[in-house]
């Protein structure tokens, strides 16, 4: 299980963009978002369907990482202002106050700010 998730581990942050590459800032934060702490239960769980059905692990790790993105992509969206306003999710720092660096609730000048920063770099 451990070699498993640790090729799951290497999966991801292969699939996802280096972080000192424009927009620096959004590919940081998706790195952040998916490569911190984590059980890896549902990528683990769908390489375990594919070794079921016969599916090499190779060809079943793109949908596995799909998976712990969209997984990824949902903490994110909980711990917004405007759901639950995690500032701490489990053990590590939710992302929106990382990004915006307002503690209790996202300012928008502050985000619209952001936005522009992060357009600017990208062209």
């Amino acid at each position: 299980m451990l070699d498993r998730k640790a090729a799951i581990e290497e999966a991801l942050g292969e699939r996802l963009p280096a972080a000192d590459i424009g927009p620096r800032r959004v590919h940081e934060a998706m790195r952040y978002a998916v490569l911190g702490t984590g059980k890896r239960l549902r990528p683990i769980i769908a390489t375990g369907v594919g070794d079921l059905a016969g599916a090499p692990f190779e060809q079943v790790i793109d949908s596995a990482c799909a998976i712990e993105f969209v997984h990824a992509a949902s903490l994110i969206l909980d711990d917004l202002p405007s759901m639950d306003n995690a500032i701490v999710l489990i053990v590590i720092c939710s992302l929106h106050p990382l990004c915006c660096g307002v503690p209790r609730k996202i300012d928008r000048h502050a985000f619209n700010d952001w936005m522009c920063e992060v357009n600017d770099s990208h062209q």
